[in-house]
C-alpha cells in the first residue's frame, strides 16, 4: 500500500519527517485515551469542520486523521 502520494513523499524525506502509519481506530484509541472525543470523532483531517457540509476534498487526495478530546 502507497501511503504517500509522490510530493508528499518527497517533501516529507526532504524534511526530514518521520511519520507512521495508523488505521483511524487505533489513533482514536492511543491519542485519546482519557478523553471524551468531540464530533465528529476521528476523521480525514479534510472533513473536521464542525457544522460545515463541505466540500471536501476526495478521500484519496488526504493523507491523515485527526480529531479534538476534551479533558474530563
Amino acid at each position: 500500500m502507497r501511503l504517500w502520494p509522490a510530493a508528499g513523499e518527497r517533501a516529507r524525506s526532504a524534511a526530514r519527517i518521520q511519520g507512521r502509519h495508523r488505521e483511524s481506530g487505533e489513533l482514536a484509541r492511543r491519542a485519546f485515551a482519557g478523553r471524551d472525543p468531540v464530533p465528529p470523532g476521528v476523521v480525514l483531517a479534510s472533513e473536521w469542520h464542525p457544522g460545515h457540509d463541505g466540500p471536501f476534498p476526495a478521500p484519496a487526495e488526504v493523507s491523515c486523521h485527526g480529531g479534538v478530546g476534551r479533558k474530563p
